[in-house]
């Protein structure tokens, strides 16, 4: 049904990534529809991704399109089912990583842009001194500041405490331990966003209606296809959360698929594509001045490796 082509791409710099995860490739595995010539991408994200790229490949040579324990399987199948192109632009945020990327280096990245909503990945006991100096750099900034699910109620405390509450959007999964949020906003109410915690539908379904809860953050490779992130979408409907779709570093492929998703969306969680030295879809999905936009006539090339 679908030809299969391995990918290996190297990065620009190593990706550090969940517990001692370090990326120097990225590794994934096509699915292309000779066809209708739709394009989808399978590629497991180490340290978050429950499957293997092994285990992807053997069950899509057995043409397991829907195996219940391959979410980036079933999301490739998904997106190559449809036509690959692109239309319109997209508004993303800007992703950085303080501990990699200087603040001037970041800064030359926004462009002229000077709105953005800018996403940072904040570790244990973060150090705030790289956010309150982008603050200072950029006043109109909206800040999304990710912890991975690695601070303990104190970093929260403190992070609230000293970044104003006029430039956060949001905190992205503060805590692994799901107590911890009421313990957080009976001390501090703040807006946070649910990543992680989405992977495990019943589990999260209590947390996810709560007011403080202002997002959803959605990523299909992890996931699964429609009929698995179907829920979060009618249940954002219903409580009027946002739903910002986003990447776990896929390719291009992957990249463009979820911007056709994060149309008419907010600002989605697509910029990634930067972190590859080289790309396989022609034109790469790099964003400019805070915006994916599609090529004039549509029309998206993958060149096989």
């Amino acid at each position: 049904m679908y030809d299969l082509i391995p990918y290996r791409l190297k990065l620009k710099r190593p990706l550090r990534l969940a517990g001692d995860t370090r990326l120097t490739h990225r590794e994934g595995l096509l699915l292309h529809d000779p066809e209708s010539g739709g394009w989808g991408e399978a590629a497991p994200l180490p340290g978050f991704s429950k499957e293997t790229l092994a285990e992807v490949r053997a069950a899509a040579e057995r043409e397991q399109w829907s195996h219940p324990e391959l979410p980036s399987l079933r999301f490739a199948t998904d997106c190559a089912r449809k036509a690959f192109g692109a239309e319109g632009e997209v508004e993303v945020n800007a992703l950085w990583f303080p501990e990699t990327v200087s603040l001037d280096s970041f800064l030359q990245s926004l462009g002229s842009k000077q709105t953005p909503v800018v996403k940072i990945k904040l570790g244990p006991d973060p150090d705030l001194t790289p956010v309150l100096n982008l603050i200072a750099a950029r006043p109109g900034c909206r800040l999304r500041l990710d912890a991975n699910r690695r601070w303990t109620l104190a970093d929260a405390l403190r992070v609230l405490e000293e970044v104003p509450a006029s430039h956060l959007e949001y905190l992205e999964e503060p805590f692994a331990e799901p107590e911890r949020y009421e313990a957080l906003w009976a001390r501090a109410p703040a807006p946070v966003a649910l990543d992680e915690s989405l992977l495990d539908a019943s589990a999260a379904e209590a947390l996810a209606a709560s007011p403080w809860v202002t997002a959803f953050v959605l990523k299909p490779t992890l996931m699964g296809g429609a009929a698995d992130y179907g829920m979060w979408l009618t249940l954002a409907e219903r409580t009027e959360k946002k739903i910002i779709w986003s990447s776990a570093f896929e390719s291009g492929v992957g990249l463009w698929h979820l911007a056709a998703l994060a149309r008419n969306h907010p600002p989605a969680g697509l910029d990634t594509g930067e972190i590859f030295a080289t790309q396989i879809v022609h034109p790469a999905p790099l964003p400019l001045n805070g915006c994916l936009r599609a090529p004039k006539d549509g029309m998206l090339r993958v060149r096989r490796q």
